[in-house]
């Protein structure tokens, strides 16, 4: 079992206290990958592999991003390896940006919606038939959802279309 707890600015795991780096919400959403530096391991004219080693008690190990381009897709992959000599919690988000100019669809099933506390934290799952293009839920969502199918597709009104696809979420 992993203890970890939000206590007033600070979260604990295992006895290891980070400060809160969203201090304008009070929470530790985002962890700290986001802000170290990462180099090119490897690179190829189809491939590009990005790591960044980090070490910041009680999380040690090593995170991979892989990009591969192919003629009709742009593929990318994400590993994180613990190396710490106990388990440690980790997870990641992937946050894209897209463009949405007036116009712009944006479709995605999942099965439950998160509520918000004040700290942006999920609070009261409810049943959902996920996002569907309603303006007023895309303007500023920062929500948090479950049991999504995979795929994500946003439709511009230029005539554009992308479809995201992840596996193993």
């Amino acid at each position: 079992e992993i203890s970890a707890c939000l206590v007033g600015s600070e979260m604990c795991i295992r006895d290891s206290w980070m400060p809160v780096n969203r201090p304008e919400e009070d929470t530790a959403i985002h962890g700290f990958l986001r802000d170290m530096a990462w180099e090119i391991a490897e690179s190829t004219s189809d491939q590009l592999v990005l790591a960044c080693r980090f070490e910041r008690p009680p999380f040690k190990g090593e995170a991979r991003l892989i990009t591969q381009l192919a003629p009709d897709h742009l593929a990318l992959r994400v590993m994180l390896t613990n190396r710490a000599a106990v388990p440690t919690p980790m997870g990641f988000g992937w946050h894209p940006y897209f463009p949405r100019p007036a116009g712009t669809r944006f479709t995605a099933a999942a099965r439950i919606a998160f509520g918000r506390d004040a700290r942006n934290m999920p609070v009261a799952p409810e049943p959902s038939a996920g996002l569907h293009d309603a303006a007023d839920t895309m303007d500023g969502l920062d929500g948090h959802f479950a049991g999504w199918d995979g795929t994500a597709r946003i439709d511009w009104p230029d005539g554009h279309g992308l479809t995201l696809r992840a596996k193993g979420a």
